[in-house]
């Protein structure tokens, strides 16, 4: 893939994909397990089997679409309330800002010891630039960098990323999602490159590269796509077939899952006895194995 914007709609596509099955999940869990207590009969038999082979299929079909669902939407929402309350706090703790216009675009001037520009907001983002910037930027480095940025506050840039991450962290079962922030604002750097070196050029935006490259924490920082992109090769992230598949297999095999799950036909109070007994039969053992594990890299460090 070549543009940002492709990359985006391949993972909202992929997102998309994601929210439907696990909606159709849910939907198959709720319609499979009954709320009503199981029979005595059922309790004594589950009591006295071993935990894994007294789940039917349907019981453990419906635990582990249970779990899935479970699991993605509480990562996704952890993942959402955090980056929104990080991004939140950037805007706090940075200095007292005001308003200023470099190439005949707004931005905010805040006062820094180091050259700093970055676009940051979600439903309305500015951009930022300090006062070092000002200062040791020439005038033609500067318009191209606020022109870089404006590209991102343009196109909403701090809430794409915060959707592409939020979208990896809940759909944690689809490899092809697994690096997609860092790849998504590698490509939107370049877009933003792109536009930059339209206006004015590409030397100006690389004297600025100069002034910022040390910082490393990807705001004009010097990336490899980008030092591609500004000696001339097109940036290119090609996304690898295995991942496809795999990421193919996992909705479809969730899809499949949940189809398989007849109606009414699992009790809930049983199959969350027999888990809950089951978790407490797996943690001492893992337990055990971890301080063996732990004990055994302490003898072999001595």
């Amino acid at each position: 893939m070549r543009s940002a914007s492709r990359l985006f709609r391949f993972q909202f596509a992929v997102g998309a994909a994601g929210a439907l099955v696990l909606g159709y999940a849910v939907v198959a869990v709720v319609r499979a397990t009954s709320l009503a207590p199981p029979s005595a009969q059922d309790l004594l038999r589950a009591c006295a089997a071993m935990e894994l082979a007294s789940l039917q299929p349907a019981s453990l079909a419906v635990a582990v679409l249970a779990t899935v669902s479970a699991t993605s939407a509480l990562r996704g929402v952890v993942s959402a309330v955090s980056r929104v309350r990080a991004h939140g706090r950037l805007l706090r703790v940075l200095p007292p800002s005001t308003p200023a216009v470099f190439g005949g675009m707004a931005v905010r001037l805040f006062s820094s010891g180091r050259p700093e520009a970055f676009c940051a907001g979600l439903a309305c983002p500015h951009i930022f630039v300090s006062t070092a910037a000002a200062r040791v930027l020439a005038r033609a480095e500067l318009d191209a960098v606020v022109t870089h940025e404006a590209h991102h506050a343009r196109r909403r840039e701090p809430l794409r990323l915060l959707l592409v991450g939020v979208l990896r962290d809940a759909l944690f079962f689809i490899p092809a999602l697994r690096d997609a922030e860092r790849r998504y604002a590698a490509l939107a750097e370049v877009a933003a490159d792109e536009a930059a070196v339209r206006r004015a050029g590409p030397e100006p935006l690389a004297a600025a590269l100069l002034h910022f490259g040390a910082r490393g924490d990807g705001a004009l920082g010097i990336a490899a796509e980008r030092v591609d992109h500004l000696l001339g090769a097109a940036p290119r992230w090609r996304l690898r077939p295995s991942l496809l598949v795999s990421g193919a297999v996992a909705l479809v095999g969730v899809a499949i899952l949940s189809a398989s799950v007849p109606a009414g036909d699992v009790s809930a109070p049983l199959v969350a006895m027999q888990l809950c007994r089951l978790t407490m039969t797996v943690l001492p053992i893992l337990g055990v194995l971890a301080l063996a594990g732990a004990a055994w890299r302490r003898a072999a460090q001595r």
